[in-house]
C-alpha cells in the first residue's frame, strides 16, 4: 500500500477512536475507496494513457526512463490511489518482476520523504498482500530478509499535526492492518499471512502502539479465518494495546459473533476494560465508529451476539461449554452503563433486550448523574424515548449534576428537526414536571429563552408554566429574553398575563437594562412604548443612561431614544454611586456623536468625576480630538482646569501621545509650564504615563522647546529630568532626540543621588542595553557618576537589568583591569578581578543578585569570571541554612564544578548545601531560564554526585545515610525518596575509573580548573572538556 502522511494518520488516529464530525468523513471516504478498490481500480487502469508505455520501458530495460516517469508519478499528490491500482493490476496478471522492481522503488521514495526507517521492499509486498511477490523476496539467497525484521514509520497526524512515531511494526503486522481494508482481496492477504507465518513471522510481536497482529485481524468479519490462523499459531488472545483493548473489544464491535465465540474459547475475557473503563460488551452495543446511528442489520447482530453471549454464560450454548463472564450492570468510567450505549446506537432491539435481562439500568446514572432517558433525547432518538417512557418504573424527574431533568435536555436538544416532537412526547406521556430549576435556578422555559427555541418555548407558554420564576441572579424569564436581543421572545412574553416589566434582579435592574446592554433598539422601543420605567438606578446608582452612553455599538441610537422620553431626560445630569454622571462616560469612551446629543439636551458641561476630572481631562485621555473640539467649542471648558492631582487637560493630552490635541488645546490657551501636584510638567508625565507599545512622538519635545521650556527641569519631587524619566521608562526614541538635538545634561542626579546612567541600567526593560550604549557614546561615563567609589558596579551587579548588567561586567572586564597575561586562546588574567567594590567582590555581588532574581542567572559570566581568578570577599558559605531562593541553586552547581574559589573548607560547605536541601518545604527547584525543573530530590542526588565525582568528602554516604534521607523522607513524596536512595546505591557502589579518579587529583593541585590553567598543561581541547566536566 502506497504510504503517505494522511492514510497512516487515518489508520492510527481510527485506533485512537478520534470522534470529531470532520475526521469521520475522512475515514468513511478511506474506506470507501479501499472496499471499493476493484471497481475504482478498473477505472483508473482504463483511463491511464501511459500503462502500455510504462510496460514497454520495462520490457525493453530502459530503466533510466522508467525509474523516471515513476518517480514522477510517486511526487503527484494526486495519484497515489492511482498508483496502488496500477501495482495492483500489474501483479494481478502476474508481472511478479515489474511489480517487485516498481516496489523498491517505492521504499526509496519513503526514505526519501522520510516515512519510515528500517523498510524494505518486503515489506511493501506484505502491505499490499503480494503473496508471490513476498515469497521472491524470502528465497532470494543474495540478500537474505528476516521476516520478522521490525521497521518505523512516521507520520504527520491530521488531527494534532504532531509527528508521530510507530516502531517494530513487522510483515505480519502490516498484512493484518492492510486486510481489514480490502475485502474483496481478502484472500490474497490470507495467503501472504500464511506464507509469513511458515517463514517463522512471530504472531505475538507488537508496535511500540502494543497492538498485535490478531488486534488487527479481530476488526472485521471477513478477516475471521486470519484471525483463527493467528490463534493456532499461538497468539496471545488477551494481549492488550496503548489504550488496553484487547481482540475481544474490537471482535464485538465488529459484531462478528463466530471470531467471539473463538476468542472466548481461547480464554478471552470478557469484562476486562480498557482504560475508558469498557468492556467488550460495552464495545457491542457502542455504535460502528463511523456511524453514528447504525443500520437494521447491524442492529440484528448486536442483538444477536448479546443473546449468544448471555446463553454463553449461562451454558444454554449447545456449541461450547465455555461459560463467560457476562456483566450487563457494568459501567465504564464516565458511568455509561449497556443500556446508554444502546441508545446512542439507536438500538431499540438492544435496549429492549438489555432490560429484559438487566431491569436495573433503566434508571441508573453516569458520572454527570444522567439517566439513560437524558442520553436517548440529547441522541434525539425518538423510538428510544418513547420505548422508555413506556416502561414500568421510569423515574421521571431526575436531575443531573447540574440539576437538570429530561425537559431541560429536551429544551436544549440541538436537532432543530426533532427538538419539538421530543419536548411533545415528555409532555404527552405526562408525570414530568415543566418547572423544576436546576442548580442554577433555571427552569426549562428560561433554558428555551437563553437557547432562542422559539418553538419550545411556544410550547410550554401553552401549558400556562410560570414565567415568573427567578434564577440565581433574580433575573426573570423577562430579563433573559432582553438580554439576548430576541424581539420575538419578548414580545410574546409581553403578552402573557403577571408579566410585571419593572420587576427587578439582584443589581436592582429591571428589564430595560439588559435590553440597552444587548443594544437591540426594537426591544428598547418595544419596553418604552409598554411604559417600562426609565427613571430609575441600579445597586451601584447607574441609570440606564449610563448603559447607553458606553454601548459599544449602538450608543448614540440608544441615547437619543432615551433622551426623547421625559423620563430620560431627568437622567441627563444624574450622577452614579460613584459621581460619575453621563458626559463623563461617554468623553471617556471616544464617543463624539453621543457628546454633541448630550449637549444638545442640555447637559451640564461643568460636571466632574471624583478625582475632579471634567470631561475634558477625558476625552484628552481617550484621544479623541473630535470629543475635546466639542467641550471647549461648545461647552466652553476650561481648558486650563486641574484634578485633584493639579492636572490640566493638557497632561492627558501628553500622556494620551496624541500630539494634535495638545496643539489644538495650545491654541485655545492651555498652559505648558504648569506643574501637578508632584512638580512635574506635562513632559514629564506624557514620558512617564504613556503606554510602551508605540514610541512617543517626540513632537512633544519640540512642543516644549517652542515654548522656552528646560529640557533639563528637574524641578519635581524626584529631581528627575525629562531624560532621566525616558531612561527610567525605556524610551529609545525620546532618549535620541533628547540627546542628539537638544543636547541635554547626561550628569543630571535625582534626590537620591542616582544618576541618568544608573536609571537606564536598573529599568527592567528590553531597551536598557541600547539606551546605555548611546548614554556612554554621548560621552556618559560610569566614571564621572561612580562616587563614592565602586558604588555603580556595587548596585548595576545587584540591581541592574540582565544584559545591561552583563554589559557593565564585560566593559570592566576589558576596559578597567590591567591585563597580565594572555594565550593562544585568547584567556585573560586580571590582576584587579577582585577589586572590592563598596566592600564586594563581582561575585559576591553576583551571589547577592542570585538570591534577589529568578531565572537571571547567567553561567558563562560566573564562568568567565571564576577562570579568572574571581573569589568571595563577604560572602560565607560556613553557616546554615543556605539559601536556597531564586537563582542560588544554580549558582551552588556552577561554584562545585569550578572546584569552589575561595571557600575554605569545601566539605562543610557540601555538608551546609545537603542540610538545607533536605529541610526546603517545596517539591521543586526551577535552575534554568528554560524553566525546566528539577525535584528536591533529583537536586539533592546532583550535589552528592558532584561531591563524590570531583572532591574527597570524608564518609559522604554514611552522613547522607545518618542525617539527610531522613529529614528527606519527611518533606518529599515516597516515590521520589524511593528513586533517590536507589541512585545513590549504585553512585555509592560504583568505582570511580582511572581517568575520574586522575581528574579528581588534577583539579585538586590546579585549584581553579579555568582553561587558561588547563591549556598551560599542554592538554588537549577534549581532555580539558573532560576535567572541567563540561
Amino acid at each position: 500500500m502506497l504510504l503517505d502522511t494522511n492514510k497512516l494518520s487515518l489508520i492510527y488516529n481510527l485506533w485512537k477512536l478520534n470522534d470529531q464530525d470532520d475526521y469521520i468523513q475522512e475515514v468513511c471516504e478511506f474506506s470507501r475507496k479501499l472496499t471499493d478498490s476493484d471497481v475504482l481500480d478498473a477505472q483508473c487502469i482504463q483511463q491511464y494513457p501511459d500503462l502500455i508505455y510504462l510496460v514497454e520501458l520495462w520490457e525493453q530495460r530502459s530503466y533510466k526512463k522508467l525509474d523516471d516517469l515513476y518517480e514522477s508519478l510517486l511526487n503527484d499528490v494526486n495519484f497515489s490511489d492511482k498508483l496502488d491500482a496500477i501495482l495492483r493490476f500489474f501483479y494481478d496478471v502476474q508481472s511478479y518482476d515489474l511489480v517487485r522492481y516498481l516496489l523498491e522503488k517505492n521504499v526509496q521514495y519513503y526514505h526519501t520523504k522520510k516515512f519510515t526507517k528500517g523498510y524494505n521492499g518486503f515489506h511493501e509486498a506484505s502491505a499490499y498482500g503480494f503473496s508471490a511477490v513476498c515469497s521472491m523476496f524470502l528465497k532470494d539467497k543474495q540478500k537474505r530478509y528476516d521476516v520478522n525484521e521490525p521497521f518505523t514509520i512516521l507520520y504527520t497526524s491530521n488531527k494534532t499535526h504532531k509527528t508521530e512515531v510507530v516502531s517494530n511494526l513487522t510483515a505480519l503486522q502490516l498484512v493484518c492492518i492492510w486486510s481489514k481494508y480490502f475485502p474483496k482481496r481478502f484472500r490474497l492477504y490470507a495467503h501472504t499471512q500464511r506464507i509469513l507465518l511458515d517463514a517463522g513471522a512471530r504472531v505475538n510481536m507488537i508496535s511500540t502502539e502494543l497492538t498485535s497482529p490478531l488486534h488487527w485481524a479481530s476488526r472485521e468479519p471477513h478477516t475471521t479465518q486470519m484471525a483463527k490462523e493467528l490463534l493456532e499459531r499461538g497468539a496471545i488472545v488477551n494481549c492488550k494495546d496503548k489504550m488496553n483493548i484487547m481482540p475481544i473489544h474490537y471482535a464485538c464491535w465488529a459484531r462478528n459473533s463466530p471470531l467471539v465465540e473463538l476468542l472466548i474459547k481461547h480464554g478471552a475475557q470478557l469484562c476486562v476494560a480498557d482504560e475508558l473503563g469498557r468492556t467488550a460488551i460495552h464495545f457491542l452495543c457502542m455504535p460502528s465508529f463511523t456511524n453514528k446511528i447504525i443500520d437494521e442489520d447491524e442492529q440484528i447482530q448486536q442483538c444477536d451476539l448479546l443473546e449468544l453471549l448471555i446463553k454463553m454464560a449461562k451454558n444454554e450454548n449447545e456449541t461450547t461449554s465455555v461459560r463467560p463472564t457476562v456483566d450487563l450492570n457494568v459501567q465504564d468510567i464516565q458511568g455509561h452503563n449497556l443500556l446508554m450505549y444502546a441508545c446512542v446506537s439507536h438500538n431499540l432491539k438492544l435496549m429492549a433486550l438489555l432490560l429484559k435481562h438487566q431491569p436495573t439500568l433503566l434508571n441508573q446514572t453516569n458520572v454527570d448523574q444522567q439517566s439513560a432517558l437524558m442520553i436517548a433525547i440529547d441522541e434525539s432518538f425518538i423510538d428510544g424515548i418513547n420505548f422508555l417512557l413506556k416502561q414500568e418504573g421510569l423515574e421521571r424527574n431526575l436531575q443531573d449534576s447540574e440539576g437538570n431533568t429530561a425537559i431541560h435536555h429536551a429544551c436544549i436538544c440541538t436537532n432543530i428537526e426533532q427538538r419539538a416532537t421530543i419536548l411533545q412526547l415528555l409532555i404527552v406521556n405526562g408525570g414530568f414536571d415543566l418547572e423544576k430549576q436546576n442548580k442554577h435556578q433555571q427552569d426549562p422555559v428560561m433554558l428555551c429563552i437563553l437557547q432562542e427555541q422559539i418553538d419550545l418555548f411556544k410550547i410550554l407558554i401553552d401549558k400556562t408554566v410560570t414565567l415568573t420564576k427567578k434564577d440565581l441572579e433574580s433575573r426573570q424569564c423577562i430579563h433573559l429574553a432582553c438580554q439576548i436581543g430576541n424581539y420575538e421572545l419578548v414580545d410574546i412574553l409581553l403578552k402573557c398575563p403577571n408579566i410585571n416589566l419593572n420587576v427587578k434582579d439582584e443589581q436592582q435592574r429591571n428589564c430595560l437594562y439588559y435590553a440597552i446592554s444587548n443594544g437591540n433598539l426594537d426591544i428598547i422601543n418595544l419596553l418604552i412604548n409598554k411604559n417600562v420605567q426609565i427613571n430609575i438606578t441600579d445597586q451601584v446608582g447607574d441609570t440606564p443612561l449610563h448603559l447607553a452612553v458606553v454601548h459599544p455599538t449602538n450608543a448614540f441610537n440608544i441615547t437619543k431614544t432615551l433622551l426623547q422620553t421625559k423620563d430620560g431626560k431627568e437622567l441627563l445630569n444624574q450622577p452614579s454611586g460613584d459621581g460619575v454622571k453621563p458626559l463623563i462616560l461617554a468623553a471617556n469612551s471616544k464617543a463624539p456623536d453621543v457628546v454633541r446629543l448630550l449637549m444638545k439636551n442640555g447637559v451640564d458641561c461643568t460636571v466632574v468625576d471624583n478625582d475632579r476630572r471634567t470631561a475634558l481631562h477625558l476625552a484628552c485621555a481617550s484621544g479623541c480630538i473630535k470629543t475635546v473640539l466639542y467641550l471647549i467649542e461648545i461647552g466652553n471648558i476650561d481648558v486650563n482646569s486641574v484634578d485633584v492631582y493639579q492636572q490640566t487637560p493638557m497632561f492627558y493630552a501628553f500622556i494620551s501621545n496624541e500630539i494634535d490635541i495638545a496643539r489644538y488645546l495650545m491654541t485655545c490657551g492651555a498652559k505648558l509650564n504648569v506643574r501637578d501636584a508632584h512638580g512635574y510638567l506635562p513632559l514629564h508625565s506624557g514620558i512617564l504615563l504613556s503606554s510602551n507599545e508605540h514610541d512617543y512622538n517626540v513632537e512633544f519635545i519640540d512642543l516644549c522647546a517652542y515654548e522656552k521650556l528646560s529640557l533639563d527641569d528637574n524641578d519635581n519631587e524626584s529631581g528627575l529630568s525629562p531624560l532621566g524619566v525616558a531612561c527610567m521608562q525605556g524610551k529609545l526614541n525620546v532618549v535620541e532626540y533628547l540627546i542628539e538635538k537638544y543636547h541635554v545634561d547626561l550628569y543630571s542626579v535625582c534626590n537620591n543621588g542616582h544618576s541618568i546612567l544608573n536609571y537606564a541600567t536598573t529599568a527592567q526593560n528590553e531597551n536598557s542595553v541600547k539606551i546605555v550604549e548611546i548614554l556612554i557614546k554621548n560621552g556618559c561615563s560610569p566614571d564621572k557618576i561612580d562616587h563614592p567609589k565602586g558604588s555603580f558596579m556595587y548596585t548595576i551587579c545587584q540591581h541592574g537589568q540582565h544584559d545591561a548588567t552583563i554589559f557593565f561586567i564585560k566593559r570592566w572586564l576589558n576596559e578597567n583591569n590591567n591585563q597580565i597575561s594572555s594565550t593562544s586562546n585568547n584567556n585573560k588574567i586580571y590582576s584587579n578581578i577582585n577589586e572590592l567594590h563598596y566592600g564586594e567582590t563581582i561575585l559576591d555581588l553576583l551571589f547577592k543578585r542570585a538570591e534577589l532574581n529568578h531565572l537571571d542567572i547567567d553561567v558563562d559570566i560566573l564562568l568567565e569570571l571564576m577562570d579568572n581568578g574571581a573569589t568571595f570577599y563577604s560572602t560565607k558559605f560556613d553557616y546554615f541554612p543556605l539559601p536556597l531562593i531564586n537563582d542560588c541553586p544554580l549558582f551552588y552547581v556552577t561554584l562545585l564544578r569550578q572546584n569552589c574559589p575561595s571557600i575554605p573548607n569545601i566539605p562543610v560547605f557540601i555538608f551546609h548545601l545537603l542540610n538545607s536541601i533536605t529541610l526546603w518545604p517545596e517539591t521543586y527547584l526551577t535552575l534554568y531560564k528554560t524553566k525546566s525543573s528539577l525535584t528536591i530530590c533529583e537536586y539533592f542526588y546532583l550535589i552528592v554526585q558532584l561531591a563524590y565525582t570531583l572532591y574527597s568528602v570524608p564518609k559522604l554516604f554514611f552522613t547522607i545515610e545518618k542525617y539527610f534521607l531522613h529529614q528527606l523522607d519527611f518533606e518529599q513524596p515516597n516515590e521520589q525518596i524511593i528513586e533517590l536512595k536507589t541512585q545513590l546505591q549504585q553512585l555509592q557502589s560504583k568505582t570511580l575509573t582511572l581517568g575520574e579518579y586522575a581528574r579528581k587529583l588534577i583539579r585538586k593541585q590546579i585549584k581553579i580548573p579555568s582553561k587558561h590553567n588547563l591549556n598551560q598543561l599542554g592538554l588537549s581541547s577534549h581532555l580539558v572538556n573532560f576535567l572541567r566536566f563540561e
